[in-house]
């Protein structure tokens, strides 16, 4: 009779080969190098969606960058690669500048957007006497549509005839829209014909 040899794998239960059972990995195990630099690269992306579309004002990604860059120092003895280390402080710095070069592009955009709205609404108003009561008024004999200002969430024109409450009064339209959420509005007036800057 052949005695059954004792496992040496304390996992091993009795009459089963050692190595049989798998053994399980960590679950606490930390995160590695590469897992880091994407959830800070993610972070980055999300604030810059957030600032440059959302709240457009250029502040929330100043405060991204100082949190982002807070966390990967408190957490640098973590980090075995120093390059991981400033590839991450490299993320946050250029978070604000490319934040600022986003608000400053659809600025800019909104302004050559307004050329041809207020060159459409001279036309309408050379051809019929009258300023149109709506933009949609252009639409499409003057524009193809109406474009928006801006592709953020306050990227909007805004138009008034001028006689809101009461129609018998004379016109005096403004078309503006908005630069710097919530206020901040270059305003044009097609009377006096000329940009001026409400609130």
């Amino acid at each position: 009779m052949v005695s059954e040899r004792p496992s040496s794998n304390p996992y091993s239960p009795p009459g089963h080969p050692e190595g049989s059972v798998r053994e399980t990995p960590p679950v606490d195990a930390a995160p590695s190098n590469a897992d880091r630099f994407r959830g800070t690269l993610v972070a980055a992306i999300v604030i810059f969606v957030i600032d440059a579309f959302g709240f457009s004002q250029g502040v929330w990604s100043v405060l991204g960058a100082l949190v982002l860059v807070v966390v990967t120092l408190v957490s640098i003895r973590r980090t075995s690669k120093p390059r991981v280390v400033l590839l991450k402080i490299g993320i946050a710095l250029i978070l604000v500048p490319a934040v600022w070069a986003s608000l400053y592009a659809q600025n800019a955009l909104a302004q050559s957007r307004a050329t041809t709205v207020i060159a459409a609404v001279e036309r309408y108003h050379e051809d019929r006497g009258a300023y149109p009561k709506h933009l949609d008024d252009l639409v499409p004999a003057y524009l193809p549509s109406v474009p928006r200002a801006k592709y953020e969430v306050f990227g909007s024109f805004d138009y008034f005839d001028g006689t809101a409450g009461n129609p018998n009064a004379a016109q005096n339209p403004t078309l503006f829209y908005t630069d710097l959420p919530p206020f901040g509005r270059p305003t044009y007036n097609f009377v006096e014909h000329r940009w001026g800057y409400l609130d």
